[in-house]
């Protein structure tokens, strides 16, 4: 999983060419002069600027009236004139050292300014007058007046034409005495400045965001430079001839009549909504159900329906995503997608939607199936003789990532369990997809050979066995085996006597075994013709599954007898876990159910599947038996960093408790991708051995950020619990559908469809499962660490005046409301009881009343 950090840049110290210093973004600068404008014909323009403090002067005091501007300058120039807020990120090639970051990436969010062809900005490139005409023109409600007929304007590419039209009925840019226009003669600083004074003088604008809360408002000729936020209250608004430069968020169900330009239209409730012919919309989304769509002529990029909706009229419809059914649309959209729980094709023109003519079945289907019934041949690793704990480089044969290496020594005799090692091997086909995710082979009966390291309780000693086996999909995001799940709940399986069995997942963790230990791991095969392939994996996880169901005893002794066997995976393993049942689960299942129960610990995704290969559309599926999906908070920002996830889409799935169908979705509020340490990792010197020489680096925190003290670990732990609950005893876990995250949509550059989580006062999530550290808070809770994509959380503590005013009876106020959070997640199922017993247990937070 790739991830790039994100980072504001502050204005340069040391400042070159025309780029100016001494920028004031706040109050503004009255009294500053320019050396160099007195009699200039846009003097009374600069000084009014300078005044706002929008612009600033170089070191010799000068402004550069006739100098050109600078793309990035235009940007700051304009947000600061607007008062844009929201910041953003940028993946362009040329951005990160600009001086003027944070305003490029919020002019590009808002809009109005775009990149080069190249994937370049070009931050320090002159601005032409075509250019700025259709900055201009993406900004201006519009325009009734008559467009000045220019002698040059077949000079004018076809890319600018309509926005030099647009520019020049608002008179806020002219031509030349001579009757041009000149288009691609640069921008000097004094023509950007007189052009947006006038933009600023003429035009009404709301600066920052708008929230509307009284009923049936009429808004007119706005340039909204931020959100619009809409009360549930609201039944009616309209919106007439309005340029909203953020989102607009109909937190209720309501009437919205809207002409004009927005970059998405979000409705929670009941939507009726009606579009003005002048509109033009990057994305409507609309969760509830019953909408209705009055498109008229509009131009629309993405429609995204979670409910039924209707949509009439003629618009422009560049995609349609029917993520539910009773999806209506009277035009042919250019292009359609269909959701994960759609059952129903959308009607589109009158017309059911044929959504593929590929294969529902496989042409491969018997071949795949007698492949994942094909028994492996498991081959025992033994250990050195006297392989005991160890921190540092060992000279004696033992597994990576064995407990006799973790860094916190956990004692598996102590806990009356037996670890031991195999060599899995066999032959695997590798998969691709028709475009409805329906497999076919492209290689057969490939050999491989992958581990699989094994945990279980010790019976000889007295030990009981819980008659339950987790195989857990080991996380390769690290170049080196994870056993996340062990590592979130290693002491409740042993507490329980359950089996844990983690399997090498792909072919890049498999080497690095063999870089840890040449000699251990020599006969460990992922190649095919030659080249590693990662999509040898799923026959062999089904292969796998298939010897726990009818020869367990060549890995486990002839006294454990698996009743119930679970499969997990967390962060990339889960992406596995959701690829396979996703394109497999009809084939491995055809006479029993292969695995009685899935985990998959945050993993919003599909991986591929195979080599280079792209996975499935839909990220789950419908399983008979219970299926769990855990998120963190920090799953909501994933696609805001890297380009792994430039086509991410964080989907949300109901619950569903059928015969057929058993599925929980849940979200934790405040917690991070990854824990920040654990007790059970390998030890810094092995995981050096196996990771090219690079072990792992201290965790550093920046400011007042702490490690968090709210994880993942309790709710996978009774998650655990209630997946075998439900599928031994048939009693439906808990519910999460009534503790989803409190969010709304945006749509950064180049990445769509993100979540962003609704905070409170002291910047914690709304809603979610709500962990005891966050509905009773002391600290503001960040699924990132400093700011930046590094997976595990942090903290930071509330100061004393906060906490006072939180509980002002000090801290057994504090403590008594604290475990009534916790009595709450443990009553709802959330968490089991000997973890509600360590909550109550904690007395961490008294010194920060003292």
């Amino acid at each position: 999983m790739k991830h790039h950090t994100l980072r504001t840049r502050a204005v340069a110290a040391a400042l070159t060419g025309v780029l100016l210093t001494g920028v004031v973004t706040g109050a503004g600068a009255a009294g500053v002069t320019a050396g160099d404008i007195a009699g200039h014909w846009a003097q009374e323009s600069i000084q009014y600027v300078l005044d706002q403090g929008w612009m600033g002067l170089d070191q010799a005091g000068d402004f550069l009236p006739d100098e050109t501007i600078t793309r990035e300058e235009f940007a700051h120039l304009l947000n600061q004139a607007l008062g844009l807020e929201d910041e953003s990120i940028l993946y362009f090639s040329d951005t990160g050292d600009a001086q003027y970051y944070d305003d490029i990436a919020k002019a590009v969010r808002a809009g109005y300014m775009v990149g080069k062809s190249d994937a370049s900005f070009a931050p320090g490139e002159a601005l032409s007058r075509a250019e700025a005409a259709t900055i201009l023109a993406r900004l201006l409600p519009v325009q009734e007046g008559e467009a000045v007929s220019f002698t040059d304007f077949d000079q004018v590419g076809d890319w600018a034409k309509s926005s030099v039209l647009t520019a020049s009925q608002s008179g806020y840019i002219t031509g030349n005495p001579d009757g041009t226009f000149a288009p691609q003669r640069t921008l000097t600083r004094a023509e950007a400045v007189q052009m947006v004074v006038a933009l600023t003088s003429g035009e009404t604008i709301q600066k920052g965001h708008l929230n509307i809360t009284a009923d049936n408002q009429v808004i007119r000729d706005t340039i909204v430079a931020g959100n619009v936020y809409v009360d549930p209250a609201v039944t009616s608004l309209t919106m007439e001839n309005c340029v909203v430069l953020g989102n607009v968020y109909v937190d209720g169900s309501a009437t919205l009549n809207f002409n004009g330009r927005a970059r998405v239209v979000e409705a929670k409730g009941q939507a009726k909504v009606t579009l003005g012919s002048d509109t033009v919309i990057e994305y409507l989304y609309l969760w509830g159900s019953d909408n209705t769509v009055d498109a008229g002529t509009a131009q629309i990029h993405s429609v995204v329906a979670y409910g039924s909706t209707d949509i009439t009229g003629a618009p422009t419809l560049d995609l349609l995503r029917a993520n539910a059914d009773g999806v209506t649309c009277s035009v042919q959209p250019g292009e359609i997608t269909i959701g994960e729980m759609t059952k129903q094709m959308p009607v589109i023109a009158g017309k059911a939607y044929v959504a593929s003519t590929s294969p529902t079945v496989s042409p491969d289907k018997d071949k795949i199936i007698s492949t994942a019934k094909t028994l492996p041949t498991m081959t025992e690793l033994p250990y050195d003789e006297g392989v005991t704990y160890h921190q540092d480089v060992y000279d004696k044969s033992h597994p990576f990532s064995s407990m006799y290496c973790s860094v916190g020594s956990v004692n598996l005799e102590e806990n009356q369990y037996i670890e031991k090692e195999f060599l899995m091997s066999g032959k695997a086909n590798v998969y691709n997809l028709y475009d409805n995710d329906t497999p076919y082979i492209v290689s057969a009966d490939n050999p491989y050979a992958t581990r699989i390291l094994v945990r279980y309780p010790d019976v000889d000693s007295g030990k009981e066995f819980s008659g339950r086996v987790y195989v857990d999909i080991l996380n390769a995001s690290s170049g080196i085996d994870l056993e996340d799940v062990w590592r979130r709940s290693y002491q409740h399986f042993m507490d329980s006597g359950d089996v844990y069995i983690g399997i090498t997942s792909q072919s890049g963790t498999a080497e690095a075994l063999k870089r840890f230990d040449s000699e251990r791991y020599a006969d460990i095969n992922w190649s095919v013709d030659g080249e590693l392939e990662d999509g040898l994996f799923f026959d062999m996880l089904s292969q796998l599954g298939n010897l726990l169901r009818d020869d367990p005893h060549a890995i486990l002794p002839e006294n454990i007898n698996p009743e119930y066997i679970y499969v997990t995976g967390q962060s990339w393993s889960g992406d596995y876990l959701n690829t396979y049942s996703s394109v497999f689960y009809d084939y491995y299942n055809q006479d029993r159910s292969l695995f009685d129960g899935y985990v998959s610990i945050v993993s919003p995704a599909e991986t591929f599947i195979a080599s280079g290969v792209a996975g499935p559309r839909d990220v789950y599926t419908e399983t008979k038996e219970p299926y769990f999906v855990i998120m963190s908070q920090g799953e909501h920002y994933f696609g805001s960093y890297g380009d792994w996830y430039l086509d991410f889409e964080y989907v949300r799935i109901p619950d569903a408790s059928e015969d057929d169908y058993k599925f929980r979705f849940y979200e934790v509020a405040g917690a991070g991708h990854s824990d920040p340490v654990s007790p059970i990792l390998p030890n810094n010197a092995e995981i050096a051995l196996a990771n090219n020489g690079t072990g792992r680096d201290p965790k550093v925190y920046n400011g007042d950020e702490k490690p968090s003290d709210l994880q993942l670990d309790m709710i996978i732990t009774a998650s655990l619990e209630n997946v075998h609950n439900w599928a031994a005893n048939g009693v439906p876990a808990p519910s999460g559908e009534d503790y989803w995250l409190e969010y709304r949509t945006v749509v950064d550059p180049f990445v769509k469809d993100m979540p962003e989580t609704v905070e409170d006062e002291h910047h914690n999530a709304l809603g979610g499962i709500r962990m005891p550290q966050i509905e009773v808070p002391v600290a503001q809770y960040k699924p990132f660490r400093n700011d930046s994509s590094t997976t595990d959380g942090s903290m930071i503590y509330f100061d004393s005046d906060t906490l006072k005013a939180l509980y002002p009876q000090g801290y057994e106020q504090y403590k008594a409301a604290f475990d009534a959070a916790a009595k709450k997640v443990y009553d709802e199922g959330f968490v089991i009881e000997s973890d509600y017993e360590k909550l109550i247990a904690s007395d961490a937070n008294r010194d920060l009343f003292e």
